[in-house]
């Protein structure tokens, strides 16, 4: 109930204008032109419990806005508005007015890469056809986004959606299902040796591919070992290492509530902050808002 209660003052707080919402901190990374690297603090943490949400402003508007992703320093966020690209940048006091991105066949769950040059999403073909992971690109952050193309090997005869890229750029997890009934979709992982390889076949994870349940919006830690995704609530599975198979699944303390719905997980790239959509059920319309939180490592 407490967590209730926190993202319910954090929405409410927007509305009535009682007080400014803070801005998120700057992030501890650096620029990088990859979403992922390699260059991932792999010191062994034991992480301490998520902290309360903090809405993101101004980003969070009277309509939907979810699935959200930043560059590797944070300064930089694109999100899907009731399916619209959103783009804003960090500026001396805060946040940009967020600017609106047409691309052909955007069907949202933008991926951004760590220098914001790159950028990946899933294009929504009209039915029968499957949906696909599309990529593309621009020469700077003030370029226009070029043409788009498919990203092999993550369309198949399937509905893939939702790419997320660890930041160490090993492993990639998904949203897949074999049609477009959503309670037959699940969480998949696709890896690689290197950042700059080819990624190989995607696999459902088990623990993230529960028969009759919504699995949802994969996000993936820095290091490749946390999964988390959204049914309702966050839920994740961890792993020891890349080489084993994930635990079982569980909610995430503080991104669960009867109350509330939760979604669209990122991480950034020191895995201290989680950003993501939520609403609470009862309020109509039922809009999503961004939030954030954070937590700590102690070696």
């Amino acid at each position: 109930m407490a967590s209730l209660i926190a993202l319910c003052a954090a929405l409410l707080v927007g509305v009535t204008g009682c007080f400014v919402k803070p801005d998120p901190p700057r992030g501890s990374g650096t620029d990088d032109a990859s979403i992922g690297d390699g260059a991932v603090d792999a010191t062994p943490c034991t992480w301490s419990a998520w902290g309360p949400p903090i809405p993101l402003t101004p980003l969070n508007a009277i309509g939907s806005d979810f699935a959200p992703s930043l560059t590797k320093d944070e300064d930089r966020i694109v999100w899907n508005r009731s399916g619209m690209l959103m783009e804003a940048h960090r500026e001396t006091d805060g946040w940009s007015m967020p600017t609106i991105t047409l691309l052909s066949g955007f069907g949202g769950a933008p991926l951004l890469s760590g220098d914001g040059l790159t950028l990946w999403y899933h294009r929504s073909n009209p039915a029968p056809a499957y949906s696909d992971i599309m990529m593309t690109t621009r020469l700077t952050v003030n370029d226009p986004w070029g043409a788009s193309v498919a990203v092999p090997p993550f369309n198949t005869n399937t509905h893939e959606r939702d790419l997320e890229i660890s930041w160490n750029g090993l492993d990639a997890v998904l949203f897949v299902g074999e049609d477009a009934n959503a309670e037959q979709e699940d969480i998949a992982i696709a890896s690689r040796t290197s950042p700059t390889g080819s990624f190989g076949p995607w696999a459902r994870i088990p623990t993230a591919s529960r028969v009759d349940t919504y699995d949802c919006c994969p996000g993936i830690s820095p290091d490749g070992l946390e999964v988390l995704w959204e049914t309702d609530a966050i839920w994740m599975a961890r792993r020891p290492d890349r080489n084993s198979d994930f635990g079982p699944a569980e909610e995430v303390p503080g991104l669960s509530d009867p109350l509330a719905m939760y979604g669209d997980p990122h991480f950034n790239a020191t895995g201290t902050r989680l950003y993501y959509a939520a609403r609470i059920r009862s309020l109509s319309p039922p809009n999503y808002d961004l939030f954030f939180v954070e937590r700590t490592c102690a070696p």
